[in-house]
């Protein structure tokens, strides 16, 4: 019986390895989306580095891009952490986002300190964005123009002044007297950006607008007044989120997967690419030995990976997916959220084959990426609707998903055979 257990159990991890020997960053690859982490480098990089190029096709500086680090005096700029990241990308053939030009906090001191006309506070922004884009031209494509323009509390947009916490004060917004100018400064930014580089994509990025509540609708109407300007080219949700049964830790990171949905549809019908931006998923800090909770609430936290994942490959407007951070230690979260943390897909621990090793909600997002196989690679691309090969097999379907007895003009067909492959593709 002993014997027939252990049999059973190489076969099942046998079974098993067919699956998990494949990466994040292959099937993104083959689903057509771009699968990114935020990067900062640690003092010894191999396993990091390792990691990042081996489950990532995507990257985005974390600090290294924000005003207070590139732009160290009124004419002086500071690339180097910036530029070792992106060239890091460049030379691993990943898909580099640009964050973030126009955002209340971490902004240089010199900047802070400036008390300026409206017209200089322009000039100093156009300087900025120029420079910076002009810089990185041809490198990065995608950038987050401003960041978080809405207030926290979803009251209505960002001022200059009066938040009992100074740091949720936008310096942008006091400068260029936004309140009494409809918040000019953020149709003058991405005009800069647009002027600066016009073969990038341009983003506005915010937390907390993923649903369907009043910072969503405000967000919502900021890039619908832009869109009609053309001067935006997509929306980041950032996606820092709680589980979303956490009664506990309060409104700022609850999701709901239907709300997700319908935002998703309602910036689609924008013309707006959507890119998440900053995910990452808390939980409640585990006990030292890990409690039962402790391994329920890591299930939980797998499968709203999972959910996540597939929302976003169900809308064909969504192309990016972010992850803030690779590993756990380098998270944000337990310094901002007491009593959370454990929201990145890897641990601390370096594995045999060089990498941090996966945790458990990395496979949530492997199993949402695993589910559809035999998929056209460029569909998304495309704006077209992928087919499951397991719902394909033995038929034929336009790009549409249509069966060929329903099709009117006989558009281009998919031929998917048993075993899942695309293998042949019909004009």
């Amino acid at each position: 019986m002993k014997q027939q257990l252990l049999l059973c159990c190489l076969f099942l991890a046998a079974a098993m390895g067919t699956v998990r020997g494949q990466t994040v960053r292959s099937l993104a690859e083959e689903r057509g989306i771009y699968f990114g982490a935020a990067v900062t480098f640690p003092a010894n990089p191999a396993v990091y580095e390792t990691t990042l190029a081996r489950e990532f096709n995507g990257l985005v500086c974390e600090n290294a891009m924000k005003f207070g680090n590139i732009m160290t005096g009124p004419t002086t700029f500071s690339y180097s952490e910036a530029d070792a990241i992106v060239n890091f990308g460049v030379s691993h053939g990943m898909y580099v986002r640009g964050h973030t030009f126009i955002w209340h906090k971490q902004n240089p001191t010199w900047f802070m300190n400036l008390n300026v006309s409206r017209d200089s506070a322009f000039k100093i922004m156009e300087q900025y964005i120029t420079s910076v884009m002009t810089h990185f031209r041809g490198k990065i494509k995608e950038w987050d123009i401003v960041n978080e323009a809405v207030a926290r509390d979803s009251s209505g947009m960002r001022l200059g002044s009066g938040y009992a916490d100074e740091s949720q004060n936008s310096k942008w917004a006091a400068l260029t007297d936004a309140a009494n100018h409809d918040f000019d400064y953020i149709d003058s930014a991405f005009t800069y950006a647009r002027r600066a580089d016009s073969s990038v994509l341009l983003f506005y990025n915010d937390y907390n607008t993923e649903g369907m509540g009043k910072k969503a609708d405000r967000a919502y109407d900021i890039v619908a007044h832009l869109k009609s300007l053309d001067l935006v080219d997509g929306v980041g949700l950032q996606c820092h989120f709680h589980l979303s049964t956490d009664s506990v830790a309060g409104p700022n990171g609850s999701w709901s997967p239907s709300e997700l949905a319908a935002n998703l549809e309602r910036l689609a019908a924008l013309g707006l690419i959507i890119s998440f931006t900053e995910v990452d998923i808390r939980i409640p800090n585990a006990h030292t030995p890990m409690t039962a909770e402790d391994s329920a609430l890591l299930i939980q936290q797998r499968d709203e990976y999972y959910t996540l994942m597939k929302l976003f490959l169900a809308q064909p407007k969504c192309r990016s997916f972010f992850v803030w951070g690779i590993n756990d230690a380098q998270s944000w979260i337990p310094d901002f959220f007491d009593g959370y943390g454990s929201c990145l897909l890897f641990s601390n621990t370096a594995g045999t084959n060089g990498q941090f090793e996966r945790k458990t909600c990395y496979y949530g997002v492997l199993d949402a990426l695993s589910d559809a196989t035999g998929i056209l690679g460029n569909a998304r691309e495309n704006y077209v609707k992928m087919i499951p090969a397991t719902k394909a097999a033995n038929r034929s379907f336009d790009l549409l998903g249509r069966t060929v007895k329903d099709i009117p003009f006989h558009p281009r067909i998919i031929v998917v055979k048993p075993g899942g492959a695309v293998n042949e593709i019909h004009p």
